[in-house]
């Protein structure tokens, strides 16, 4: 009995020795403990930004975008973004020189966006002019272009920033060539709005490759006689600006290779941008209209 004894301890401190010696298996890694299964899955969530990014790029002849900023390519390869903010307002990128256009939303609208090398402003309305914002971006070595109107409405220290331009002028600063041209009402019932000869619109040129920034206006012989225009900004506000046929009159004719339909927020709502564009290109099979994301 005692025997039986003794060979059933020793087959039992057999039995946890080789118990003891099994590998402990290793935890997989590729998931968390909690749904640790022990069979390797492929975590898809690390792709989700750049599964984001392929789905919010756009492709065209001329441009691509990425989010909300429009990249041209010049024909000295240099790249020229745009980035609209909202209503006039816009902020452009080219070869590294950073130009905010009307900068009237809150300040915090440019926090994704580099601080600028030159401001443009078009007029004094609301919706063009913050001279709060002015102060906070328009650094010592800003350059602000305005027109005689906001720089009556400047603070001291701003004027003695500003350059003044009125209707035809031309400047270069930082390797671009600046034109002031006429931003005005021609309907005898708007006339009161941007009266002739104190609003600009801006031709923005380097290297051949020329942008045009309309401003508030209409369809005047100053914007029909343009000519060579890569990337135009057209305004179409009623009762402010122009009326889309206008619109489309003038666009057909002077022919820039791609247009934005911008500040098209009115009185009465939005203005029939997608009409504009479908009337243009079958128009002009050479323009491109952009319906870019303002509001």
């Amino acid at each position: 009995m005692k025997f039986t004894f003794v060979l059933f301890l020793l087959w039992i401190t057999a039995f946890l020795a080789s118990c003891s010696n099994e590998p402990t298996p290793t935890p997989d890694i590729s998931v968390t403990p909690e749904t640790n299964t022990g069979v390797s899955v492929q975590d898809d969530s690390l792709n989700d930004n750049t599964t984001w990014m392929e789905n919010n790029q756009e492709t065209s002849e001329n441009y691509y975008t990425v989010w909300n900023s429009y990249t041209f390519t010049t024909d000295s390869g240099e790249e020229v973004s745009f980035s609209p903010i909202t209503h006039a307002t816009m902020v452009m990128e080219w070869a590294g020189t950073v130009i905010y256009v009307d900068p009237a939303e809150p300040v915090e609208s440019y926090a994704d966006f580099k601080s600028p090398n030159v401001v443009l402003v078009t007029h004094e309305h609301g919706d063009h002019f913050n001279l709060e914002v002015l102060e906070a971006i328009v650094t010592e070595n800003v350059e602000l272009i305005v027109n005689d109107a906001v720089y009556q409405k400047l603070s001291p220290d701003l004027q003695d920033k500003a350059i003044v331009m009125a209707n035809g002028d031309m400047d270069e600063l930082l390797g671009f060539e600046i034109t002031a041209i006429p931003a005005y009402n021609i309907r005898e019932e708007a006339l009161n709005y941007h009266p002739k000869g104190r609003d600009n619109g801006y031709v923005v040129e380097k290297d051949g490759f020329r942008t045009y920034i309309s401003g508030d206006t209409e369809d005047t012989p100053e914007m029909r006689a343009l000519t060579d225009i890569d990337v135009a900004f057209v305004s179409m506000n009623l009762p402010y600006t122009m009326p889309i046929d206008s619109a489309i009159s003038w666009v057909s004719e002077f022919a820039p290779k791609t247009i934005f339909p911008y500040h098209f927020r009115g009185q009465d709502g939005m203005s029939d941008v997608e009409r504009f564009q479908t009337e243009v290109e079958a128009n002009n099979t050479n323009i491109e209209v952009v319906l870019a994301p303002w509001y």
